[in-house]
């Protein structure tokens, strides 16, 4: 099985958008520790759990605006990266393997 140059990218894609995730969740995990916001470590990497904690936090003083678009900006490259995914690597190849 060989990959085109499309393939490759959009696996590139997947994978950094993954990683940004992750990484820019850890930072806003961190800004709000640091911020002396109780954090429970089990839910931290659900979807909405840091955007209520953020509001939690920060929400009267009207600066949870721009880490909220940084996530939801972040979840939303994850979702199109995971479907252009599925749709440009994963189908073709079980199109190819198909009898």
């Amino acid at each position: 099985m060989s990959f085109d140059a499309v393939q490759q990218l959009v696996s590139f894609w997947f994978l950094v958008s993954i990683g940004a995730l992750i990484v820019g969740r850890l930072i806003i995990l961190n800004s709000l520790a640091k911020a002396g916001q109780r954090i429970d470590w089990f839910w931290s990497g659900t979807p909405g759990y840091l955007e209520k904690l953020l509001w939690a936090g920060r929400g009267e003083a009207g600066r949870t605006g721009g880490m909220s678009r940084f996530l939801l900006g972040l979840t939303l490259n994850v979702i199109a990266s995971a479907l252009a995914f599925i749709f440009m690597v994963v189908m073709p190849a079980i199109a190819r393997r198909a009898p």
